[in-house]
């Protein structure tokens, strides 16, 4: 609901906040995100972008339609290059004790 109110209304005087989102979770969990998505808000209200072998990248990146891109860590360093042409307004970080090392790779791609 936060990423919904930031895209949508926003809390400050009703406006947006945010465009494009990008939410980074374990591969295991992408589905997870979607379904959740799917139960709070519909398929109406906000459209999310799984990416995936089958959903590449790519696809989201060429598509206004998507204002939300999960991805899980691993899918992310390997797109990296095409994913940081894009501006994201803000990045979600599930299962952040990933990232509690700076010196870790993917806390320096998410950091750039």
């Amino acid at each position: 609901t936060l990423v919904w109110t930031l895209l949508k209304q926003g809390p400050y005087g009703g406006k947006p906040v945010v465009r494009r989102v990008v939410i980074v979770t374990p591969g295991s969990l992408v589905k997870n995100w979607q379904k959740e998505f799917q139960k709070w808000l519909g398929y109406e209200r906000v459209k999310v972008f799984a990416a995936s072998t089958d959903n590449r990248p790519e696809d989201f990146v060429k598509s206004p339609v998507y204002p939300v891109l999960l991805i899980s860590y691993e899918l992310f360093m390997r797109c990296y290059e095409e994913l940081h042409k894009i501006h994201f307004d803000i990045i979600i970080c599930d299962e952040g004790h990933r990232l509690k090392n700076a010196a870790i790779k993917t806390s320096s791609m998410l950091s750039s």
